[in-house]
């Protein structure tokens, strides 16, 4: 017992152990029946409420409950109108749902607010530089052929017409043209790989670009082997 203490493990029985498990089980059925559970709990134990308040919402976007995420994240930054922070963590929220317009405008408020523009600026520019609606870019078998290659740890391949993407093995994604250079993936909402043209016309690099700021490179190291 005195080790399960120690390990900060938690009882069954442990009211704050059972309010999370509740709460995330009534979300799970739906959005008005878990701020019913929500609403009781926040009445009755609000200092277990606020605790479990980030959690929950990061459980939901997790669990693909993108919709719920977002309106409690919503309603977090309408409680702390002055808090740049809140306004940061409903657009991190909103981006990892691909709510892109929202997460924006999510920023822009935290920088009014106060936020750092040295981290605020690199988010908002990864949302202005490819927001979606690239289903009407074409690309010719050869511009297709031309991107399939191994650059580093990422391996990009074409299927039948189809460019996907993986990382040190990891399994295949199929990536979404933003712009004729810029792709999201299907599977990662934070996620983008932009190509870039070496001195003859040829891709000789690919770089990361994270929702939070951070690129990462890779530099073209073989033309794809099919």
């Amino acid at each position: 017992f005195w080790a399960a203490r120690w390990l900060d493990y938690r009882r069954w029985d442990d009211p704050a152990f059972r309010a999370r498990i509740d709460l995330r089980e009534s979300f799970l059925q739906g959005y008005e029946e878990g701020m019913a559970v929500l609403t009781g709990l926040r009445e009755t134990a609000s200092a277990v409420a606020d605790a479990e308040f980030p959690g929950l919402i990061r459980f939901l976007a997790g669990a693909g409950e993108s919709e719920s995420a977002m309106r409690l994240a919503a309603t977090a930054a309408e409680e702390a109108p002055e808090d740049p922070e809140a306004r940061i963590f409903l657009a991190e929220v909103a981006t990892e749902g691909r709510f892109y317009e929202q997460a924006r405008e999510s920023y822009r408020q935290a920088l009014v607010l106060g936020g750092d523009p040295e981290d605020l600026n690199p988010r908002i520019a990864w949302l202005d530089e490819g927001l979606p609606g690239g289903e009407d870019i074409q690309f010719s078998s050869a511009e297709l052929e031309a991107m399939a290659g191994q650059y580093g740890p990422r391996l990009v391949t074409l299927e039948d017409g189809v460019l996907k993407y993986s990382r040190d093995g990891g399994p295949e994604v199929t990536r979404v043209p933003l712009t004729r250079t810029l792709f999201a993936l299907e599977a990662n909402a934070t996620f983008r790989l932009r190509f870039e043209e070496g001195p003859e016309g040829v891709f000789g690099r690919v770089v990361g670009r994270y929702s939070d700021g951070r690129t990462d490179e890779s530099v073209r190291t073989r033309e794809d082997q099919m």
